[in-house]
């Protein structure tokens, strides 16, 4: 297969972020990070979400780890396949296992060549030709190990999220697979992917990991006023009372640390910005008690400056779900058992229907 040079990588800025103006229409945005076998919990979730809210649209969609499988079916509204792709795989159909001495003078422990093949099969050219053409905005999320840089795959580049992250846009079907793959795919613990294999220098991506807390302001930026947020990391985790002895699991509950972290941290910037704007219409609505024009008002806290983050901005409504315990599925989220990944889906149901019903 022929391959094409990708386009220039962008490179965010030196210095504050560049706020576009938003649009009056509202915006839907869904963000799902990592977990793997655990991207069960989200498939059930948004199942439920489908069934309670058929009406719902996400304009923006962005992925990283189990979600970037798992946005190319929502996109197009389809369950059916994410469902059997997500309880009905073994741990052969997705992973080779090797002892870690064999493994030494390789990129990863694991081989992920069963999960290219299974890539291969559910998302063919049928279903990359409907997704360029659905107009929805796709943000698959990785990290370049030569840069360092988080770098967000799309069909096309958007302006507008260049300050927050490098973005390069993916030309062709076998290139589209290797994102998901790069997506997919734990330092370490599976091999970091070429995307454009003929690229010079060389760029290696893998997994967004700690750094995927940018899917929310990524979606903001693009000018989303609803944000659904699916984790796969709970929010109480289970105290373990064992000594971890052997490299591997080790490395597999360091890296569900890192997960936990950026799970804990998302929260934090959207609500600061739904603070901030709360706060700016507050005092407005105090001066234009004491006689001030509207128009005067605006004018006041307009500077005219690009970089203003609350510029023509509205609060965003943000739903956070995540499971309340562990879910399991090993501390990589790399073993996959069918009754316990249809046990994560039932899970993921279950906390969507609490969430709306709290809403």
């Amino acid at each position: 297969m022929a391959f094409k040079q990708p386009e220039h990588c962008y490179v965010p800025p030196v210095g504050g972020r560049h706020y576009s103006k938003s649009t009056s229409m509202s915006k839907t945005a869904l963000v799902i990070h990592g977990g793997i076998s655990r991207g069960a919990f989200a498939v059930g979730a948004i199942q439920k979400l489908m069934e309670i809210r058929p009406d719902l649209h996400f304009d923006i969609l962005s992925g990283g780890g189990a979600g970037s499988l798992i946005i190319p079916f929502v996109a197009l509204k389809e369950i059916r396949p994410l469902i059997e792709i997500f309880t009905t795989k073994h741990n052969r159909d997705i992973i080779k296992k090797f002892a870690l001495s064999e493994r030494i003078q390789e990129a990863s422990i694991l081989d992920a060549s069963p999960l290219w093949a299974l890539l291969d099969h559910y998302y063919n050219h049928n279903l990359y030709n409907r997704l360029c053409a659905s107009g929805k905005e796709l943000y698959f999320n990785t990290m370049c190990l030569q840069t360092h840089a988080m770098t967000v795959f799309s069909p096309s580049i958007n302006p507008v999220i260049t300050p927050l992250c490098a973005q390069r846009r993916f030309e062709n079907y076998d290139q589209f697979l290797r994102v998901l793959l790069a997506c997919a795919c734990q330092p370490v613990l599976l091999p970091p992917i070429r995307i454009f294999p003929q690229e010079e220098p060389i760029r290696q991506y893998i997994d967004a990991g700690p750094r995927e807390y940018a899917g929310i302001e990524m979606a903001i930026l693009a000018g989303a006023t609803e944000v659904f947020v699916l984790l796969q990391s709970p929010v109480t985790h289970a105290v373990e009372n064992k000594e971890y002895h052997d490299i591997y699991s080790i490395l597999q509950e360091a890296l569900e640390i890192f997960t936990a972290d950026t799970a804990n941290n998302l929260h934090i910037t959207p609500n600061l910005y739904n603070e901030g704007l709360r706060y700016i219409q507050d005092v407005k609505k105090k001066i234009m008690q004491q006689g001030v024009p509207a128009s005067l008002i605006e004018d006041w806290f307009d500077t005219g400056k690009t970089d203003n983050p609350f510029y023509n901005k509205r609060p965003v409504r943000l739903h956070i779900i995540r499971p309340e315990l562990p879910l399991g599925g090993g501390p990589d989220g790399l073993s996959f058992d069918p009754t316990l990944m249809q046990e994560m889906l039932t899970k993921g149901e279950q906390a969507m229907e609490s969430h709306l019903t709290l809403a």
